[in-house]
């Protein structure tokens, strides 16, 4: 059987059309593994496998689109677009307009995932373990679900291995719970832990975790030494599985901290002992990555988990995950500023060669790669040829076994309601379908959100709000739409609601606080932040708020203490350091201003301020031609703004006595004044041209 599987050499119709950068792609999947706890054991030396690829490659912190729960954020992973856009909304769905949930599968996925994109450009591909991949799919390789050999309380329908020929040898490699020797066990599970009540849970646990790992490791280890491949999968959720025991533990018996911390280390510690031998079997030619979209807080699903919050005042979310690319070609800086996890997709396709689709979200890190890295596009992926068509169709629509019984199902409950019966079991089904309807609605305004498409997320949470009035979570996200939209009004009216029916958090005290600053109620603001930090958690973007507050009150000392805890708690984000750089300039410190400035333009060029700061710092410091550059980049990355030309003309009339050229950038300030104005006054007529031809908008906007 396996030589009917091994394959010769790749031809010539299976190499991509593109410039190839790599001869293959390795990607290794950790779910749920934490940037801290990842940081700390690695400084610590206990993963020497992932330190190895870290010194010889580069480690990139990855923002992860919300709503950031597994199912989701691999999804995100795979295709390249956002949760709004590719459809996992929620970590269930609905059957046939009925009350039952199942898990989602590929069907519910409404676009082409990354080795469906590579299937069709002609490449070999093997993917295993991967969320949201069930029932496995005909692919040039060999194709494994998330749900092959899972604990499961029923078998799943469909194939979890495609091709069948392969499913047979899989499962024989497969390993049981009873199966893991006692010291693999021990890397979990330490001798001394059999004194606890719950030891005989927490070793079929163990068990359970390590089994399903060694299956996923067997049978990606088989894959790759089965056929050639290009492109190749596998992702481990035994560091969430184990992150999520170890939550459990701390919950049942306080005083197993200790216990808790070796569980999770030993977990990291037997997967980078599995990532050495996967990393053996490979030559030096084959890119690496090792990528963990979310960490242990984004991994459950949760309507209004701080993994669904984002900071309201520009600083980073901590819904960040992690990246570790290696190979002899990567660019080894460090200090890169976060990168979006849209970015992993459209980079493998540059990779290998393939174009990437102009609608993914992300772009290829082409400056990551010294050796030239060049990409394609193409409008999109996601158009079917007529075959592919009719395949995806009859896969939607085809019905099994199960869906036919549904049905009979769904007829005879009808029947009996009808007759004034009503079972207290069917009713509490279909409350929780409604609960699993609405947040995934609550989840797609979240998306809509994070893509700055402000107008229709506000469209979904007023709908979802008429039809739940009394739930909170869409209220309050709303009121955060609202702010977001300057529509502060509106947003108050919001969070009065909220606070008399007795619903408050840090992240509502942190939005009213946003909206009083907005309104220059400075005071007001501060009292508002001392409500959102009475919590043991500072929510993100409060300290920086908090910052700003203190910067426009002219308190700089109360300001630099801000922005340093902001850079404590939410990390080096460019708003806290080019804050940081404001207070300098005040204080006179025009050098350290000048180096915060940098600091702030290195994590976002785009950051207008930033380049304002640095050319103030550079101005006092007499440096006219670095000035004027900083300017510069100024002007370009804010093109409607005329003050970056105020200054240019500054610093050409006092530092380089240049009368001239200094009229002249007054003239190019004046310039863009005017296409300012003459842009609003056209907006104005269009507006106004649409309002007489449409006389209902009056209504509609009352």
């Amino acid at each position: 059987m396996v030589d009917q599987l091994r394959d010769e050499t790749p031809t010539e119709s299976h190499a991509s059309s593109g410039k190839r950068f790599a001869k293959r792609v390795l990607f290794i999947g950790w779910d749920g593994a934490e940037p801290v706890t990842l940081r700390l054991l690695l400084e610590a030396g206990r993963l020497p496998h992932l330190r190895s690829l870290v010194d010889s490659g580069v480690a990139l912190e990855l923002a992860v689109p919300r709503p950031t729960f597994t199912q989701s954020a691999w999804t995100s992973l795979a295709t390249g677009k956002r949760p709004h856009e590719h459809g996992v909304l929620h970590a269930f769905h609905q059957v046939a307009q009925g009350s039952e949930l199942r898990p989602v599968t590929r069907h519910n996925r409404e676009c082409n995932a990354l080795w469906n994109v590579l299937n069709r450009a002609g490449l070999r591909t093997h993917v295993v373990g991967w969320p949201v991949t069930h029932p496995a799919e005909s692919l040039d390789g060999i194709c494994v679900s998330d749900r092959f050999k899972a604990n499961l309380w029923t078998p799943p329908a469909g194939p979890t291995v495609m091709p069948a020929e392969a499913a047979q040898i899989l499962i024989e490699r497969g390993m049981a719970p009873h199966q893991v020797e006692d010291i693999t066990l021990g890397q979990l599970l330490p001798a001394h832990a059999i004194g606890l009540r719950e030891h005989a849970r927490l070793e079929a646990m163990c068990r359970d975790i390590l089994a399903q790992t060694a299956t996923l490791f067997r049978a990606i280890r088989w894959c790759l030494d089965a056929r050639p491949w290009d492109f190749a999968a596998c992702v481990f959720p035994g560091i969430r599985r184990c992150h999520e025991l170890a939550n459990w533990l701390r919950h049942s018996s306080p005083t197993a901290a200790e216990l808790c911390e070796s569980l999770v280390a030993g977990c990291y510690e037997h997967h980078d002992l599995l990532l050495g031998q996967l990393l053996s079997q490979i030559d030096d030619s084959t890119h690496v990555m090792v990528v963990s979209p979310t960490g242990n807080a984004c991994t459950t699903m949760c309507e209004n988990s701080d993994a669904n919050t984002q900071s309201l005042m520009g600083s980073v979310p901590r819904n960040n995950g992690l990246a570790v690319i290696f190979d002899p070609g990567v660019s080894h800086r460090t200090g890169m500023s976060p990168r979006s996890l849209l970015d992993v997709a459209p980079t493998i396709l540059t990779l290998l060669g393939v174009p990437y689709g102009k609608d993914m979200g992300g772009r290829p890190l082409e400056a990551l790669f010294e050796g030239g890295l060049v990409s394609e596009a193409i409008e999109t992926w996601d158009s079917h040829s007529p075959h592919d068509t009719f395949q995806v169709k009859h896969e939607l629509t085809a019905p099994t076994e199960d869906t036919a019984s549904g049905l009979a199902h769904n007829q005879e409950i009808e029947h009996l309601t009808e007759l004034g019966y009503t079972d207290p079991f069917d009713v509490a089904a279909s409350e929780v379908a409604v609960q699993c309807q609405r947040t995934a609605t609550l989840n797609r305004a979240i998306s809509l959100m994070d893509a700055g498409l402000l107008v229709q997320a506000t469209a979904v949470l007023e709908q979802l709000t008429q039809q739940h009035p009394d739930w909170f979570h869409s209220r309050s996200l709303l009121a955060e739409t609202y702010y977001r939209g300057r529509r502060r009004f509106a947003a108050r009216e919001e969070i009065d609601w909220l606070t008399c029916h007795g619903f408050e958090n840090a992240q509502l005290y942190l939005l009213s606080a946003a909206i009083e600053f907005a309104d220059r109620q400075f005071d007001r603001a501060l009292e508002e932040l001392c409500c959102a930090r009475r919590g043991k958690a500072i929510p993100p973007g409060a300290s920086l708020l908090a910052g700003n507050i203190h910067l426009r009150k002219l308190n700089f000392p109360a300001a630099e203490r801000a922005f340093q805890q902001s850079l404590e708690y939410d990390g080096p984000t460019a708003s806290a350091l080019d804050g940081l750089a404001s207070v300098k300039l005040h204080l006179g410190e025009y050098e350290e201003a000048a180096v915060y400035a940098l600091d702030a333009l290195e994590k976002d060029m785009r950051l207008g301020k930033a380049h304002y700061h640095l050319s103030a710092a550079l101005y006092f410091l007499n440096k006219p031609q670095e000035a004027l550059q900083a300017l510069s980049s100024w002007a370009a990355v804010e093109p409607r703004a005329a003050a970056p030309y105020r200054w240019m003309a500054r610093v050409y009339r006092l530092l380089l006595q240049n009368l001239q050229q200094a009229q002249a950038c007054l003239h190019q300030g004046k310039a863009v004044i005017r296409r300012r104005k003459h842009s609003l006054e056209m907006a104005r007529v269009e507006d106004a041209s649409i309002s007489t031809s449409a006389p209902w908008r009056h209504a509609f906007f009352r």
